[in-house]
């Protein structure tokens, strides 16, 4: 039904407009991931967050790290690590 939709839509965008294309690819594909879920689309931030505050419970609490502004280095790294993660995930299921 997905694909009906999205073939729907494409038909009738301009050659020229693949910007748009892509974008709503995008969403139809970001919406399809949360759809069944309980929470829906809040796990997108729900999930990465939870992640971050353990990581950070263990690196500064248990390790005892004494780096300043350490969280937004590990939320870089984190951001990365999740573009690669979600990548690699995607790329291997087509």
């Amino acid at each position: 039904m997905l694909k009906k939709i999205i073939n729907y839509i494409v038909k009738y965008l301009p050659e020229s407009n693949k910007i748009e294309r892509i974008w709503i690819l995008a969403k139809s594909n970001f919406r399809k991931r949360y759809y069944g879920s309980s929470l829906g689309i809040i796990w997108a931030l729900i999930n990465p967050l939870f992640l971050l505050v353990i990581y950070y419970f263990i690196f500064n609490v248990i390790f005892n790290n004494q780096i300043e502004n350490f969280i937004l280095y590990m939320f870089s790294g984190f951001l990365i690590w999740m573009f690669f993660e979600e990548a690699s995930k995607e790329g291997l299921n087509t």
